[in-house]
């Protein structure tokens, strides 16, 4: 292969298409306006066009665009000059979030890709150009025609007009919703568009950021009346009377956990909606106690019966020795009548092992999920050895049908070091694609594994770390480790096999920025690293950090609930009873699947014993079924040993 020239070599190469007028040195503050057209290096094909857009691009240098390679691209320029810049692929990780931007400008809100977490990588950004970009980073040309110098005291800096706020509130008021939608949509896109010259947070932008709100504010308003709730709350997710309509939705879809979690977050911001909120929520429990005892086995429904009469013969006899009015006994008839899902003495069944079910069990069992989550570590394989023939159990559920994922908290183990690397979810990727969702830009402080870092380096983020290095045991040391002026706004913790107190201290530290935002991989409080034995995991950590800055953590790890609502979202799950959730540990894989409604089956070949498990008494950690291993559902389905893995 022939060796690449010095000036190939460089990360941002010109070529001068046409020669402009004159050279300007640009300061900071300078406003340019130029076009631009965006290949890929050595593709014919357009990505953009800003001439097909409605207006130039405008930057205001020195405001920290969020394309930084553009300021010094424009500052190599002549006015009227046309030149085409091949920039190397790490100065374009932003180009698509950019691109996207300037497409979505004009467009209704709801007609844009918002995007997060995992659905980043699965369902990409809404154009597939752009996704394929984002997933396969390459060089890009851009040509760029400057056509417009403004030097700081050569403009006056412009003022946001308020007209077409002030025509969108006219039409509101005149009850003509769809034109003061329409005006509100516009001067949101207005406002982006300006936003996009400033340095985020910087005094501007914060002073446009104060306009777009109320605007967006007012299109909810719109929408909200137009009965579409769920925009409103992508656009506005604290907004109360979405979020009550939206719970009135999911208690009539019979979807409890979502309508519990809707009423009570409307609750918090709106005190005066106790009583109310409270209805609804008795409403729901009534309900529910209502289908679980119509869904008991027979022969315990007659014990709920048999305590029912119980009751009332009680209530009789204390009406009887106590001389009760008829009105009082009236009300204890009506609390004896009420359904008992528990009555005294009735414990809740243990988990079955599902090679003691019946046949019609076991038919019954296979076809009451349609997906399965499935655990890696203690469930493929352990630490000591590989666990004998746990394919044949995959293999025999996909032959069924049912589709399976991989859910880990494991990423000291790359990728490539599992299997279908493309069905596996795991922490440290879905970190980057929450970071890529949110268009994070700053230093990120990390405590984890080398292969996690791996993977966020890979992705473009600056990362911190350390101090890794012996400190002498005075303050005056320790000072110097953990105390610096870093911008950093993410703190990131996990695995790390060389966790230390100053490292705690330093991310404490950083924790202080009210902007810092804390994020948590796995939080497994115990590691099974041999068959009953556990080792302390990264979950008492993490919540000396959580309760020492009081913040409330991004979880996305099991058994985190932001892990959850990402699963069900990206799946589209309505029916979460019709999930199967497979893992070795009771808190993080039976806990993960019991907080997002799931049918949860424990296997016993990694880090809990069936002794273990007997003694559990958290309901929230007791399995439906148990297994000795995954080689056990392969033969529930009648299928013998194929293969050993």
């Amino acid at each position: 292969m022939q060796a690449r020239s010095k000036s190939e070599m460089k990360p941002i190469r010109k070529e001068i298409l046409n020669p402009g007028n004159a050279y300007i040195e640009l300061t900071p503050g300078t406003r340019v306006k130029f076009h631009f057209q965006t290949r890929r290096s050595g593709d014919s094909r357009i990505i953009d066009d800003s001439r097909r857009m409605e207006k130039p691009m405008e930057l205001v240098l020195g405001k920290k665009f969020k394309l930084e390679v553009w300021e010094l691209i424009v500052q190599q320029m002549s006015l009227n000059e046309v030149a085409k810049f091949t920039v190397h692929k790490s100065l374009c990780a932003q180009y698509p979030f950019i691109s996207k931007t300037l497409r979505d400008i004009g467009k209704k809100a709801e007609e844009r890709r918002h995007c997060c977490g995992m659905t980043l990588q699965n369902e990409g950004i809404g154009y597939s150009d752009l996704d394929e970009l984002l997933q396969h980073p390459a060089e890009l040309e851009f040509i760029i025609e400057l056509i417009s110098i403004e030097l700081p005291e050569q403009y006056e800096k412009e003022r946001w007009q308020i007209t077409l706020r002030e025509r969108g509130n006219n039409f509101y008021k005149a009850s003509r919703y769809a034109e003061a939608e329409t005006c509100y949509r516009e001067a949101v896109g207005i406002v982006e568009q300006l936003m996009l010259k400033e340095k985020p947070h910087d005094e501007e932008w914060q002073e446009l950021a104060a306009i777009k709100t109320p605007l967006l504010l007012n299109y909810a308003q719109c929408r909200l009346i137009a009965g579409d709730f769920y925009a409103v709350l992508n656009l506005d997710p604290r907004n109360v009377k979405a979020l009550f309509r939206r719970a009135k939705a999911h208690a009539g879809a019979w979807n409890p956990t979502q309508a519990r979690r809707d009423f009570l977050d409307a609750l918090a911001l709106d005190g005066s909606l106790k009583t109310t909120v409270s209805k609804e929520l008795k409403a729901i429990e009534d309900q529910q106690q209502a289908r679980n005892y119509l869904s008991l086995p027979p022969i315990l429904s007659l014990t709920v019966t048999f305590a029912h009469f119980l009751v009332l013969l009680c209530s009789l006899a204390n009406a009887f020795l106590c001389g009760w009015t008829l009105k009082k006994l009236l009300r204890a008839l009506q609390r004896a009548s009420r359904p008992v899902v528990n009555p005294p003495g009735y414990q809740l069944a243990k988990p079955q092992h599902i090679l003691q079910l019946s046949e019609e069990q076991r038919r019954s069992f296979v076809g009451s999920f349609d997906r399965v989550l499935s655990d890696i570590d203690g469930v493929l394989w352990t630490l000591e050895h590989d666990v004998p023939r746990v394919a044949d159990g995959y293999a025999a559920l996909e032959r069924t049908g049912k589709q399976l994922t991989f859910v880990t908290n494991n990423s000291v183990r790359t990728v490539e070091q599992c299997v279908l690397p493309e069905q596996i979810w795991h922490p440290a990727q879905s970190i980057v694609n929450y970071l890529r969702c949110i268009s994070f830009q700053g230093l990120i402080y990390i405590i984890a594994s080398q292969p996690f870092k791996a993977v966020l380096r890979d992705a473009g983020f600056q990362l911190l770390d350390g101090p890794n290095e012996f400190i002498e045991e005075n303050y005056e040391s320790l000072a110097k480790h953990i105390f610096d002026r870093q911008p950093v706004r993410a703190v990131v913790i996990d695995v790390d096999f060389n966790l230390s107190s100053p490292k705690l201290l330093r991310a404490h530290l950083y924790l202080r920025h009210p902007e810092c935002l804390l994020i948590e991989g796995a939080t497994d409080r115990l590691l099974p690293v041999a068959k009953g034995v556990n080792i302390i995991g990264p979950g008492p950590f993490a919540s000396i950090l959580v309760e020492a800055s009081g913040r409330e953590p991004i979880t996305l790890g099991k058994p985190g609930r932001h892990l959850g609502e990402l699963i069900v979202e990206h799946y589209r799950i309505e029916q979460p009873g019709r999930v199967l959730m497979v893992g070795d540990m009771l808190a993080q894989d039976v806990g993960f699947g019991r907080q997002c409604g799931f049918q949860t089956l424990l296997v016993l070949s990694g880090g809990c014993t069936r002794e273990q498990l007997l003694a559990e008494t958290d309901p929230r950690h007791i399995p439906d079924y148990f297994a000795d291993s995954m080689a056990d559902v392969a033969q529930i389905l009648g299928e013998g040993p194929r293969s050993h893995v």
